[in-house]
């Protein structure tokens, strides 16, 4: 995907970034990346860019400039939901491909570098909290997110720069 290359957004494809957010709309058929900044400059941008498998496309920017946040699509809604990151915001927002709105609802806190998958037998998005001395793990079915660490029998301790990924056939 060429991250390695420093480049205009004019010349087709998205400048070097790093603390971005990526996801795969399964509906559109297109990679999605938000955010990031230019390697710890404290330059952070509000650029969306989607990936159809053969060029990048540079859509309308999000509503604010975020890196260290989360990205991921909601199958059951058929939308991209972005949650947390620096500088901190306390905020979700859906995005349908072309419009990033905001329900107005959030967590308990701002999170940063935290990882969200979505969960295809319960259709929810599944967010950890990550690099915090409070660790949650949040879910959100579409509406909001509900804290569902007290249902949980053993949770990951903090962590920050991991991933996270659904296992179809396990259902986990």
């Amino acid at each position: 995907l060429r991250g390695d290359v420093l480049a205009d957004p004019a010349a087709g494809f998205p400048p070097a970034n790093m603390g971005m957010a990526f996801c795969y709309d399964s509906d559109r058929g297109v990679c999605v990346m938000h955010g990031g900044d230019r390697f710890n400059d404290d330059f952070f941008n509000n650029q969306v860019w989607e990936y159809n498998g053969t060029q990048w496309i540079r859509r309308p920017n999000a509503p604010d400039s975020r890196r260290y946040h989360t990205l991921d699509y909601h199958q059951a809604i058929r939308r991209g939901v972005r949650y947390g990151g620096y500088p901190e915001v306390n905020r979700t927002y859906y995005y349908d491909g072309v419009v990033w709105t905001t329900p107005g609802h959030g967590l308990d806190r701002n999170y940063y570098s935290q990882t969200m998958v979505y969960d295809a037998a319960y259709h929810d998005l599944i967010l950890f909290s990550g690099h915090t001395k409070n660790q949650k793990t949040w879910a959100n079915s579409g509406t909001g997110w509900i804290d569902i660490t007290g249902q949980l029998t053993q949770s990951p301790s903090g962590r920050s720069d991991y991933a996270t990924t659904y296992d179809r056939a396990r259902q986990a």
